[in-house]
């Protein structure tokens, strides 16, 4: 299958992990209310809340019922999230997980806000989207480049939290390698007007490394919820890239130019 087609596969892989996410926020209720901040009153609700949002959001995206309103509210609802949960986190409790947390976060919420800007239909806060969409292809070169810096130093892949407790044979091959695509990707993000081609091919190289890493640890137990959410947020950010792809084409550029206002 051509990478082009490939990336029509990106709205499903965001939309998927999304809903499984909203599902689990309530069968694992009593650990999620703990991420919530205490100084939020009624934090069993939010907990509730935001899986409702997550579900309805990706259920939106995958049946096509507003489904430019529901990733224009995911990518707010993410970016509410980034600001409010994971970077006090990285702050309250120092280490490389929660600041990769952050940077996940950013790469999935980007890819919420490049989507709702290619889907049909008007959207609540529609300036705010097409913003964070112009924003986007920016913000996951950046993420992209943390993740590349941070596999170099740890001697590990980290770019998604949660890596695989078991050795990955050739481990230090593929950390050197992420870590090379994803500082070129960054690079060529930044410097080129259509990453097309580059956006398809870190989706599907996110997905091959997400494969790799998390398969086998569900094929011996395939009810770690962890090791779930874990490999549901690769395949997301899969996705993220897959949007990438599709949204900096030269017709989606130019599109997205005319919606925002200089």
């Amino acid at each position: 299958m051509p990478l082009y087609k490939i990336t029509k596969l990106g709205r499903y892989f965001l939309a998927v992990p999304m809903l499984v996410f909203g599902i689990q926020h309530f069968l694992y209720a009593e650990f999620i209310v703990h991420l919530v901040p205490t100084w939020m009153p009624g934090r069993l609700f939010w907990t509730y809340f935001a899986g409702a949002a997550l579900f309805a959001s990706g259920l939106g995206i995958i049946i096509n019922v507003l489904p430019r309103l529901a990733a224009t509210l995911l990518g707010l609802m993410i970016s509410v999230w980034v600001v409010v949960l994971h970077i006090p986190r990285v702050f309250q409790f120092p280490g490389d997980s929660e600041f990769i947390n952050v940077f996940d976060a950013i790469f999935m919420l980007s890819g919420a806000y490049l989507l709702s800007m290619s889907l049909p239909g008007n959207a609540f806060l529609e300036k705010i989207a097409a913003w964070g969409a112009k924003l986007s292809p920016y913000l996951i070169a950046l993420s992209l480049t943390v993740f590349g810096i941070e596999n170099f130093l740890h001697n590990k892949l980290v770019f998604i939290v949660g890596a695989a407790p078991y050795e990955l044979p050739g481990e230090v091959f593929w950390t050197y390698c992420t870590s090379i695509i994803f500082i070129a990707v960054a690079f060529t993000i930044i410097f080129s007007k259509n990453v097309g081609v580059t956006g398809s091919f870190l989706g599907v190289y996110i997905f091959f490394i997400v494969v790799i890493l998390y398969v086998p640890l569900l094929w011996i137990n395939i009810y770690d919820a962890n090791g779930w959410a874990t490999f549901l947020k690769g395949i997301a950010m899969s996705g993220s890239a897959f949007i990438l792809s599709r949204a900096t084409s030269k017709e989606r550029t130019t599109k997205l130019k005319e919606t925002i206002p200089i």
